[in-house]
């Protein structure tokens, strides 16, 4: 029997689709790679790799997921422009993770089943608050923006394209678990080069010198912290707490997806290098962090409780094994005698002596986007002063509705995904972790300025992403 002629009229120059697609233009691609040699061996190597992750990301677009933690992990504490040019390398892979998610979208012509009708209120107010009003009022005043100025402006948009690459490119149940086992592994990772730095390690002192410099980096050990690949203590802190959440729900949820010997190895090396960072306000949120969690989950086993014993007895053995770092930091704080950390008390003279001053007058819009050179301290030290002080009040009530507006929608998703089903999957450990998260973050902006750290913001965009989704397929 004859089969039927097929018609390939899509012509390249004479080549039918398929033959440029698998023939021609890898040729040309690689005569390009083969030429670059003999301009910078560095840059074609560079291209070789960029072919290979935009190959790998068409045929499994996950991968971009990947990539963009391991960036966010191991990068997002670099000084900007150390490697390129007026970016942190996170920021240039999120430009790339774009672009192919892009490409994947369109062609694939993904369609997930999400439920984000109130969280997409919530974005719609941080939107308003934090860029679109704020940017208006200072254009209308006559502001010059400078580059500093427009990247804190703009800096919430990087957090929405991670939120958007995280609900459309997972696809399944088994994609969504895999991303927040890469993250922990990634936080753990992170805690261990913290542990090697207390222990003063040659190269990775070298390493966190060379690439990772920050003021919290350069006396960091001498005062008896660790800052690891975040450059600042208080942003490791709040790092490896998020991470311990992650390893908790697993565990009291009683899911076997991580492997109860990765849980306990998360939790051993988060615990022990969140005791270096002496964080008290990772410390103090990791511990209300885990009631949330436990709560929601209704997790108090007897799991629950090897853990509780595993984290108290980890801390003790790192106060024997770093007695000596840790006395420095404790003595840092309480040895002048009083009750309350010298940190605090230096906090409460610069928002009195500092920023509530400056606030005068500008409460309504806020003073400026930056710090001024002028001011004797640069840090405003607390999340809710920085949001008066570059947004005014109309940034701070965006900010807050945002948080509250996404908690009520994030404990429906919550009822809805759990408490009704009683169905453990990645949606329903991201919600818990998510709620969590924004609770004790929260709480410990009235003295960090939590939400724009390296690391733990992109980490929660990615949870509040992998709330969004319907649990459909576990039905199915």
């Amino acid at each position: 029997m004859v089969q039927p002629s097929v018609d390939r009229s899509d012509k390249f120059f004479g080549y039918s689709g398929i033959h440029f697609l698998e023939i021609i233009l890898p040729c040309i691609v690689g005569l390009f790679i083969g030429l670059l040699v003999f301009v910078s061996p560095l840059v074609a190597v560079g291209v070789t790799a960029l072919v290979m992750v935009v190959l790998i990301s068409l045929a499994k677009p996950v991968f971009i997921c990947y990539l963009v933690i391991l960036s966010t992990a191991f990068t997002s504490g670099m000084t900007r422009g150390k490697l390129i040019p007026f970016l942190i390398p996170n920021e240039a892979v999120l430009v790339l993770a774009v672009a192919i998610a892009l490409v994947v979208l369109v062609v694939a012509k993904r369609r997930q089943s999400t439920d984000m009708g109130g969280l997409l209120a919530a974005i719609v107010s941080l939107t308003l608050g934090t860029i679109l009003i704020p940017g208006i009022s200072y254009l209308l005043r006559g502001l010059k923006f400078t580059v500093d100025d427009l990247i804190v402006l703009f800096a919430p948009l990087q957090y929405f394209v991670v939120f958007w690459l995280f609900t459309y490119l997972p696809d399944n149940k088994a994609e969504r678990t895999n991303i927040l086992k890469l993250m922990l592994f990634c936080g753990v990772v992170v805690a261990g080069i913290g542990l090697l730095q207390a222990l003063k390690v040659g190269p990775i002192t070298s390493l966190l010198h060379n690439w990772y410099s920050s003021s919290h980096e350069a006396q960091a050990v001498r005062i008896g912290r660790i800052t690891s690949l975040m450059s600042a203590w208080n942003g490791l802190g709040i790092f490896l707490m998020v991470n311990m959440f992650i390893a908790w729900a697993f565990g009291v949820s009683r899911s076997n997806e991580l492997g109860n010997g990765f849980i306990a190895l998360a939790m051993v090396i988060c615990t022990a290098a969140l005791v270096l960072s002496g964080s008290f306000a990772g410390m103090f949120s990791t511990v209300v962090g885990i009631l949330i969690i436990t709560v929601l989950l209704r997790g108090l086993n007897r799991r629950t409780v090897i853990l509780l014993v595993g984290m108290a007895i980890v801390t003790v053995v790192t106060f024997l094994i770093f007695g000596a770092l840790i006395d420095k930091r404790l003595q840092t704080q309480f040895g002048y005698g009083g009750m309350i950390p010298a940190t605090l008390l230096d906090r409460f003279r610069i928002w009195q002596d500092i920023y509530l001053p400056s606030l005068k007058g500008h409460i309504l819009w806020g003073v400026d986007l930056t710090i001024p050179n002028t001011f004797s301290w640069k840090y405003t030290e607390s999340q809710y002063i920085s949001l008066l002080f570059g947004f005014g009040l109309i940034g701070f009530i965006g900010f807050v509705l945002w948080v509250f507006v996404t908690l009520y929608w994030l404990y429906r998703r919550h009822v809805h995904e759990y408490l009704k089903s009683k169905d453990i999957n990645p949606t329903t450990i991201a919600i818990v972790i998510s709620i969590a998260v924004m609770v004790v973050m929260f709480m410990a902006g009235f003295t960090n300025a939590v939400f724009a750290y390296s690391g733990t913001a992109e980490y929660m965009w990615i949870l509040l992403a992998l709330s969004t989704q319907r649990v459909v397929e576990a039905r199915a």
